[in-house]
């Protein structure tokens, strides 16, 4: 009997040797993660997390690291490899938020976001591609974010990072596409996790209050409202499965959720003057 399994995208070498994919996930201790972990080991993959928490969970193998320190990657792949002699599927979800006006936001806090959400991905794929593609290819599945196009105002640096994934991917493709391996940035909007609650905020300042009152902390409250009461997580969960294991090649930069796609439509189409301005009335007025 045909298990699902089976249906991940074909290759050569290793891939054709062993009927048991591989999966290895950064920030797999929580979240969309964890969900999607869960989901994999469920359905019959080997699967490998890396996250500095262990949480552990039935068919999942934590590896203890930071997605920052390339040592760190590099060393999980290879024991991966070790365990396994195979790679297939990579997804690049380590990531957090950081909120608050740009001319107050500390550069620590500047430099640790990109350090987590871009550098991080950076180092998951300059660990796994010779990997990947000693294997025959695979799939690399990298999670963006809506404000990736739809930039929140004192969620600047947030944006940034995720606008820098999804240009990434882009140009990963061209690079990497003679060697049957796709990328795929995928751009979910509020969603029900512990992510909001671990956002480091700079807009409850006594300086930020000063010059812009009460403006950006409502601003953050309204969007960690929408993030609390947003989609669950499992759905999405779904989606990066199929996206990783599907046939045919993923576009490879897309939202997730009809309201979200839609959004992002119109966003291509209308004014970028009167986009903008919609944020500014949602988020900064």
């Amino acid at each position: 009997m045909k298990t699902e399994s089976d249906n991940l995208i074909s290759g050569t070498g290793s891939q054709k040797k062993n009927k048991q994919p591989v999966v290895f996930i950064s920030g797999g201790s929580g979240g969309i993660g964890f969900a999607v972990a869960k989901l994999f080991a469920q359905r019959g993959y080997r699967v490998y997390e890396l996250s500095r928490r262990e949480i552990l969970q039935p068919g999942v193998t934590h590896i203890k690291g930071d997605v920052t320190q390339l040592v760190d990657v590099k060393n999980a792949v290879e024991q991966i490899i070790a365990e396994t002699g195979q790679l297939n599927i990579v997804i690049c979800n380590a990531g957090f938020g950081i909120s608050g006006p740009i001319e107050l936001t500390p550069t620590e806090n500047i430099k640790r976001q990109f350090d987590v959400n871009f550098m991080g991905t950076v180092n998951m794929i300059q660990a796994t591609v010779p990997y990947l593609r000693q294997s025959g290819g695979g799939r690399i599945l990298c999670v963006s974010s809506v404000a990736a196009v739809m930039p929140i105002p004192y969620q600047s640096f947030y944006t940034c990072t995720k606008a820098s994934i999804n240009q990434l991917v882009l140009t990963l493709n061209n690079e990497l596409r003679s060697f049957n391996i796709q990328a795929v940035a995928l751009m979910p909007g509020d969603t029900k996790t512990g992510f909001t609650d671990r956002r480091i905020k700079s807009e409850s300042s006594e300086e930020c209050m000063k010059i812009y009152g009460s403006i950006p902390g409502n601003s953050i409250t309204k969007m960690e409202k929408d993030e609390r009461t947003g989609n669950p997580v499992k759905p999405l969960a779904k989606r990066i499965v199929k996206l990783t294991t599907q046939k045919r090649t993923p576009k490879p930069i897309q939202g997730f959720g009809l309201f979200y796609r839609t959004a992002l439509v119109l966003a291509k189409f209308l004014p970028i003057r009167f986009v903008n301005y919609i944020l500014y009335k949602m988020y900064a007025s």
